[in-house]
């Protein structure tokens, strides 16, 4: 697990961000972020929070990839949990989870474990709307943290260029008919 390696590899670290490679993340918007709200007292961990998701039962569904047996979890509805996708929060909470981990039955659904694991240690998992789990393309990015499904170099390449171009005019421009930079360095 990525809880261990954060452990052994970067214990001077004083707040942690896991993310998946379909994310958008403003790395300033995360700093300022990390820096108001992540303290080494205060057990919390900062996503997208679910609340009262039903687990997903049939393998034939279209949500298969999240299927989970009643074996494995019994409730109807899962606990609260933050979408694994984007979290942060301070390292000493990483290494109580990590210590947790193996007194813990895990789940499939690793942003549950995670969240069920935090939750009996007496972490907060809070919901900020900074961490944005859809797959808008046209983000206020001087608000957002992170945004999901951006799946490929072009969204994040494009997501980039609107990020980083200083008039709110041009922004406005790219965001409406696209970003004829992006056309003039295309490839096709």
């Amino acid at each position: 697990m990525a809880y261990d390696w954060v452990v052994s590899n970067c214990s001077n670290s004083q707040f942690v961000f896991f993310v998946d490679d379909d994310y958008f993340v403003t790395i300033p918007n995360l700093i300022k972020f990390s820096r108001e709200n992540i303290q080494s007292g205060r057990d919390v961990m900062f996503g997208h929070k679910q609340c009262n998701s039903d687990p997903v039962r049939s393998k034939a569904s279209k949500y298969r990839k999240w299927y989970i047996s009643e074996r494995e979890y019994q409730p109807l509805t899962l606990p609260p949990f933050l979408s694994g996708g984007s979290v942060l929060t301070h390292f000493n909470v990483v290494r109580k989870l990590r210590i947790a981990f193996p007194y813990m039955k895990p789940i499939f659904l690793d942003d549950v474990y995670v969240s069920l694991v935090a939750q009996k240690l007496g972490v907060h998992i809070l919901h900020n709307e900074r961490f944005v789990n859809s797959d808008l393309r046209r983000m206020n990015f001087n608000f957002i943290i992170s945004c999901h499904n951006y799946n490929s170099t072009e969204y994040l390449y494009e997501a980039w260029l609107t990020f980083k171009t200083p008039n709110p005019f041009e922004r406005l421009f790219n965001s409406v008919i696209g970003n004829p930079r992006r056309d003039l360095c295309s490839t096709s």
